[in-house]
């Protein structure tokens, strides 16, 4: 079974197979991105320029950037539809493994307390939001090379269009994907391990809580 973790704004899914060493290395390259794409954009107000930060920020760090994700948008108008549609945004993503392993990441999200807690404003229909998280499933080959898949997902709950002026005002949901595909590679990483490390302890970061679901 997978280990998912909540990592600031990331949920990271390690497909079993990802030593303790590199896990711990990803997690802090996740984190740093996160950190230095908030000092450049607001993700609640330019949510579109944040994910491209962030994921600049991640092969700056040292991941192998493998190409784009990216997605139509799609509309939803209640909570319980969240998780499937969210769901249906990763068919695209290959290899296909990290697909079904960010689909199984978002189910246990949605079955967790924990993370319903630490997310609870993010399914909130009664209010205009964006809200948004990274769903990022890790998955090891055989020659050592580490697949990742950064699928940043984007809510935002709006005034649904009406047809009649006198209709009462609904709400709709818009999730959109963006992301990337990466390698992490022990060897390339190696050379910005330190800087990395650093940088998050003059943040104040390292004691930053982890959460697994």
């Amino acid at each position: 079974m997978s280990d998912s973790l909540i990592l600031g704004s990331n949920l990271v899914s390690f497909v079993p197979g990802v030593p303790s060493e590199d896990r711990a290395d990803i997690m802090d390259i996740l984190l740093l991105a996160e950190l230095q794409a908030s000092e450049r954009h607001s993700r609640e107000k330019r949510w579109e320029a944040w994910i491209t930060a962030y994921i600049q920020a991640l092969a700056n760090s040292g991941l192998r950037h493998q190409g784009l994700l990216s997605q139509p948008p799609r509309k939803i108008t209640n909570k319980a539809a969240v998780s499937s549609e969210a769901g249906k945004l990763f068919f695209g993503i290959r290899p296909v493994r990290l697909a079904q392993e960010a689909r199984s990441a978002l189910e246990q999200m949605f079955m967790s307390e924990h993370a319903q807690s630490y997310f609870r404003h993010s399914f909130d229909f009664s209010s205009d939001r964006s809200d948004s998280f990274q769903i990022v499933p890790c998955e090891r080959e055989e020659s050592g090379l580490i697949n990742i898949a950064v699928c940043g997902l984007n809510m935002l709950t709006r005034p649904k269009p009406r047809l009649r002026p006198w209709r009462p005002v609904e709400r709709e949901m818009v999730l959109t994907l963006r992301g990337g595909n990466f390698i992490y590679q022990q060897e390339t990483y190696a050379r910005h391990r330190e800087d990395v490390k650093k940088a998050l302890q003059a943040a104040g970061a390292n004691d930053l809580q982890l959460i697994s679901i």
